[in-house]
């Protein structure tokens, strides 16, 4: 009987699961399931922070993805080139907040 998944090795903790689950979607440059938390948590993160301003929303989703960028590439669960990305989101991200911040006078 060949079995259409490989079963799991020792997952025991939950990035072992996390990491099992991506391999399981692994399209040839690795899996896509730490890509699509960034799109998500990145959306919901723009829509709540739209209040402020899209400027601001933009800046601070920036910052949070690029953050859990890092961290998911400590977990192997995106490749070099995502990791790219979000730094250059990181870049932006903080390009933006000083930009608004100059808006207000002190």
């Amino acid at each position: 009987m060949i079995l259409p998944f490989p079963p799991p090795k020792n997952v025991t903790t939950f990035p072992q699961m996390i990491q099992y689950i991506n391999g399981l979607t692994d399209v040839g440059e690795g899996g896509i399931l730490g890509i699509i938390f960034l799109i998500v948590i990145g959306g919901m993160l723009f829509m709540m922070m739209r209040s402020y301003g899209n400027e601001r929303a933009i800046g601070v989703t920036a910052l949070v993805i690029s953050i859990l960028g890092f961290l998911l590439r400590m977990m192997d669960l995106i490749n070099d080139y995502v990791l790219y990305i979000c730094i250059a989101l990181l870049i932006l991200g903080i390009w933006l907040l000083i930009k608004e911040s100059s808006n207000y006078d002190a």
